[in-house]
């Protein structure tokens, strides 16, 4: 979130290059600081650099926000060892403010957001949904859902029901899918049970438990107004990030660990 913080403004080409950054700190090269041998780090570290994307088959891409989300018969699952989600309302306004500052501007044609890293195994349901293994970015994908949930909520109080439909069956949902897997975004199960509640917008219903998704859901709603709700849509159309496809099949947990050493390694060397 840091990095995303610091370079929000900045070019796809300086985001191309901070993947490694996002790979290094992953929960992954943490944990190999417990055992890697430091003649290995460096043994690795001696290997051509331009050989990161091929050993790792690594596909990075730069991708629109909109055009991700709104992938046909695609779920994107974030697993279980991901940690909660638990953006804070300073983080959502920065994100908010961006969306709007982009919104308005003619001179700014893309903001880039960060990237999102995720595996796909060719893994489809039986109902031949496809499967996206989220790994990192999961707070920033999170975080969108919410802001096209609250314009779902909006589009349907001002009865644009044009709109409603769009924002449903192009980003939230997999419309002819069963129940289990219509959500798009299918986060860990505490997260489930309140985007469903949020998706479901029964003003009879009330949720008990406290959740970060309802908080931010709350924020989003109480600045997300029918003045300025096309601002929000036109800004969201702009955004962009880098988009991050691993092959588990052909990427080993020991590939990459070996190469995300060497981008550790290679960020700490003297310039």
């Amino acid at each position: 979130t840091r990095v995303w913080q610091k370079w929000r403004f900045s070019t796809p080409q300086t985001h191309l290059w901070l993947i490694k950054v996002w790979f290094s700190a992953s929960t992954f090269v943490v944990k190999i600081a417990t055992f890697a041998k430091p003649e290995n780090v460096r043994r690795h570290c001696t290997e051509p650099h331009n050989t990161y994307r091929q050993e790792l088959n690594m596909k990075a891409n730069e991708t629109k926000v909109e055009d991700f989300l709104s992938s046909n018969k695609t779920q994107f699952v974030i697993p279980v060892y991901q940690r909660n989600y638990d953006w804070t309302t300073g983080q959502c306004k920065q994100l908010l403010d961006d969306i709007l500052e982009v919104g308005t501007s003619k001179k700014m044609n893309a903001h880039f957001i960060g990237s999102i890293v995720y595996v796909h195994d060719d893994v489809y349901t039986a109902s031949r949904i496809k499967e996206l293994t989220v790994i990192d970015g999961q707070q920033r994908l999170t975080t969108l859902t919410l802001v096209y949930l609250v314009l779902h909520r909006l589009a349907k109080v001002i009865k644009n029901e044009g709109l409603v439909n769009e924002i449903s069956e192009t980003y939230l949902i997999n419309k002819f899918s069963p129940e289990e897997e219509k959500l798009k975004l299918r986060p860990t199960d505490n997260n489930d049970r309140a985007l469903k509640y949020l998706l479901r917008s029964d003003e009879n219903e009330e949720y008990s438990d406290f959740s970060k998704l309802i908080d931010n859901f709350n924020y989003f709603k109480g600045r997300i107004t029918e003045e300025n709700y096309q601002v929000v849509l036109k800004g969201l159309s702009k955004l962009m990030f880098v988009e991050v496809s691993l092959d588990r099949e052909k990427t080993t947990l020991k590939e990459f660990l070996k190469v995300s050493i060497q981008q550790v390694w290679n960020l700490h060397k003297p310039i």
